[in-house]
């Protein structure tokens, strides 16, 4: 059957999850935390991301930063009164500095591209390209840059090269840098060679057998084995730090 990209990307993105759901009809249940009507006195690591994210994208999205902080304050979300204006002007500040320090690779007017790729023997790739600028994906993280970042951002690129070969497409993704030093950081890769193809069809081979068992990638762990063998160093160690 046809292949949607999105399902390849929710594969690798994590393949056990995928197999269990799209083979098995198996969802892993989750525990569901109550509403929490006690007034919020501060906020955790989630909190403050998703607070974050969603100011990110309205600012991306070209709303005037005043009306983005003031609409935070009212939603509830924030610890109340002086409590909430530290935290606030942080998160702000985090979102503010993403906008300016990309606003270069976002100058040109975002758009979604459709995307068909013949794999052969009849069946095709199908699927939507979002956040691409001019001749190159651009995308914006409020989090630190991790693995599946790239990775989401590398298979858009591949499918998306392989259905307009013609154009020098490149990508781009950006989060925050890891470590004490904080500070936006940009993952590029492409324009990419004549192995598209192939490395596409690699890809979809590896997905066709993770729907017939689990296979064994943990998104993590692979990145930093990549990491540590294209540096020429020991691909063990640094894979078993970064274990999931």
């Amino acid at each position: 059957a046809d292949l949607a990209l999105r399902e390849l990307q929710e594969f690798f993105a994590h393949p056990a999850k995928a197999f269990l759901r799209r083979r098995l009809d198996v969802a892993v249940p989750r525990d569901v935390d109550e509403p929490d009507d006690a007034m919020p006195l501060d906020l955790d690591g989630l909190q403050k991301w998703g607070i974050g994210d969603r100011m990110l994208r309205r600012l991306l999205d070209g709303v005037a930063g005043q009306v983005v902080f003031d609409a935070e304050l009212r939603r509830g979300e924030l610890p109340p009164g002086a409590l909430a204006e530290p935290l606030i002007k942080d998160v702000a500040g985090k979102a503010a500095a993403l906008v300016q320090g990309t606003a270069g690779l976002r100058s040109l007017a975002v758009r979604s591209i459709d995307i068909t790729v013949d794999l052969g023997n009849g069946r095709r790739l199908t699927g939507v390209v979002p956040d691409v600028r001019g001749e190159q994906i651009v995308r914006v993280h409020y989090s630190t840059l991790a693995p599946k970042h790239r990775l989401a951002t590398w298979l858009d690129l591949l499918a998306l090269t392989a259905a307009s070969p013609g154009t020098p497409w490149s990508a781009a993704a950006v989060g925050w840098s890891g470590g004490r030093d904080r500070c936006p950081k940009a993952a590029m890769v492409g324009p990419l060679d004549q192995g598209v193809r192939g490395l596409l069809a690699d890809l979809v081979d590896i997905y066709d057998r993770g729907m017939r068992e689990v296979v064994p990638l943990p998104v993590k762990a692979g990145h930093a084995w990549a990491e540590a063998a294209s540096r020429r160093r020991a691909e063990d160690w640094p894979a078993r730090q970064a274990g999931e």
